[in-house]
């Protein structure tokens, strides 16, 4: 009997502590060099050299993108960006906090493709803004399905905002968050799978071949294999992603311990 409820506790516990899949997460708090560091611990390291390394950021520091200039980026065959090859499932969320140096410049400040080319098909692209002020996010553009959602955002080089994107392949539900807030929402195709093995190109801060040039302060870059819901979202707009990655006991958690705790205290 007391296998069996120390067992309920545990289950409780990990219920209660799991955490969102995190793919990829560059909090650019090197202050240094030519590498941004995955800190999700996948491996998923980008080499390149900003305008400058911020002291100061979201979280921590932070990096300065300058247009004309590859920020940073990985690149090679498929199977060569392991963690993000090996990812599964069929929804996405991509994070950041951003302020562009002026609106409607085009930018591109994420470029995730099947070839490193402009030849190759973008699986997760978005423009905040394009030239005519409409922010897009195209989630496996190219491939036959087509999920794009599109929209005004308001003003984006005001100050440092937080923005995420987000896709349900169950639902098709596709939708764009500006702190916090659902400001572009719409129903897309909806698929089985997406085709993160097919990755071979990941830029930020640039799509090199087209010219879409951003320019401006980047932070806190996540990429997750889930589509992460709104109260997700605004956690780590408020707490930083590590709130996500490593969240504290929820309170059914810290029942499980005190309980678990007892009952070894009693044998």
């Amino acid at each position: 009997m007391k296998s069996f409820l120390l067992s309920a506790f545990a289950a409780t516990l990990l219920a209660s502590t799991a955490s969102a899949s995190l793919v990829a997460w560059y909090p650019f708090d090197e202050g240094t060099g030519s590498t941004a560091n995955d800190a999700s611990g996948n491996g998923n390291f980008l080499t390149g050299t900003p305008a400058a390394w911020l002291g100061t950021g979201a979280f921590g520091g932070s990096a300065q993108l300058a247009p004309g200039a590859t920020f940073l980026a990985r690149t090679g065959s498929a199977g060569s960006l392991a963690g993000i090859n090996a990812t599964t499932g069929n929804k996405v969320t991509i994070m950041f906090w951003l302020k562009p140096n002026s609106e409607s410049i085009g930018e591109s400040p994420f470029w995730i493709s099947d070839s490193n080319s402009s030849a190759g098909n973008r699986i997760f692209q978005a423009h905040v803004e394009w030239y005519d002020g409409t922010t897009y996010w195209d989630s496996s553009w190219g491939d036959g399905t087509d999920q794009r959602v599109s929209g005004d955002l308001g003003l984006v080089s005001d100050v440092l905002h937080h923005f995420a994107f987000t896709y349900n392949g169950d639902t098709g539900l596709t939708e764009v968050f500006k702190d916090g807030v659902a400001l572009i929402s719409g129903t897309t195709a909806t698929q089985a799978s997406l085709p993160w093995s097919t990755i071979q190109n990941m830029e930020l801060g640039a799509a090199s071949f087209t010219a879409w040039w951003p320019g401006g302060q980047i932070d806190d870059f996540a990429i997750f294999n889930d589509a992460l819901s709104s109260a997700q979202i605004n956690l780590a707009r408020t707490g930083g992603v590590a709130a996500l990655a490593v969240p504290e006991p929820a309170a059914t958690g810290l029942a499980a311990l005190a309980g678990l705790a007892l009952l070894r205290r009693r044998r």
